[in-house]
Parts: structure tokens; sequence; C-alpha cells
């Protein structure tokens, strides 16, 4: 099926198959993972707070990067298992101001320090890197910010277990060396 709609798709422009091929894997990985996910979120009564933990988590991810398994059946399921369990802390009793304040500096310190992570697919110029590690000390500050000034309880162990695993992810990462 997917060589069919490389051939179709060919006819109409200059497709690599490589970039081609790559692409749909791609889109079949994050579909699987949004299904599986959504699933789950209905399950367990997190649906909204999975949409809130993919909104606030995507633009945090897109600019510091992050550990990636070599493993499409890993990734597939340490993003289920981690996006679940980072939603599902909406349900906990919210953390300490401390706690989410020491997360937060930690948060930025690590990014300031390590810097945006390159991808083995993807590799950034010392201008990109600079960039994106702005992006994301300045999308840190303003989760700081929300964090300790809230709004409503609602997001708050979100919002800290997201900046608490892009912690891990970047140290994680280092260690691996990648980026």
């Amino acid at each position: 099926m997917k060589n069919k709609l490389f051939l179709y798709l060919s006819k109409y422009s200059n497709l690599d198959y490589n970039i081609y091929s790559y692409s749909i894997n791609i889109l079949f990985i994050y579909s699987m993972v949004f299904l599986i996910i959504l699933f789950l979120s209905v399950r367990f009564d997190i649906l909204i707070e999975q949409l809130l933990f993919w909104l606030l988590f995507i633009p945090l991810k897109r600019y510091t990067g992050g550990f990636h398994f070599k493993s499409k059946i890993m990734c597939i399921i340490s993003s289920v298992f981690f996006s679940t369990l980072i939603s599902y802390t909406a349900k906990f009793p919210v953390c300490s101001i401390y706690f989410r304040t020491i997360i937060s500096i930690l948060a930025i310190s690590l990014t300031y320090k390590i810097k945006t992570l390159n991808h083995r697919n993807k590799r950034l110029n010392s201008r990109e890197i600079e960039f994106y590690t702005h992006k994301a000390i300045v999308l840190e500050c303003v989760y700081m910010l929300l964090l300790i000034m809230p709004l409503c309880n609602f997001y708050i162990n979100i919002m800290t277990a997201i900046l608490l695993f892009t912690l891990l992810n970047l140290i994680v990462a280092k260690i691996f060396k990648q980026g």
C-alpha cells in the first residue's frame, strides 16, 4: 500500500522515496501513539488532562529535544506510558510551591547548561541550537510563573511533571550521548 501511494504521488511531484518512507513511518507511529493514548485517556477519565499535557509538552519538547529510542516499539510504549502517567498526576493533591519552584529552576538551569539536543535525523547548527535553547528557556520561565502564581489547581501537577520529565529527558539523553 505504501509503495502504491508513493507511485501515485511521484507522478505529480519529485518525491524522494527515503524521505517519503520515513514520513509515512513517522505518521504511522504518531497515529498509533495517538490512538492508544486516546483509548487510555477515555478509560482512565483523563481526556482533558491528556489534551492539556500535549498542549504544554509539545512546544517544550520541540525546543529542548530529548532522548530517542532506537526501537519504534520502545518509543511507542514510552510515549504512551509517560503521557498517561503525567496526565494522571492531575488527580493527585497539588504539590508544594517549594517543589514546583525547585523543579522549575532546575529545568531552566539544565536547559541553559545542556542546550537544545540534536536528533540523529536532523542536526542543528550552533545558531539554531542557541535559538531553540532561548525559546525553551522562555517557555520554561512562563511555566514557572504559572506554577508559582497559579490561576487554578487543575494544571499545576501536569505542568510540574512536564518540567520534571524534561529534566530527566535531558539528563538521560546526555548520559546516552544523544545530542
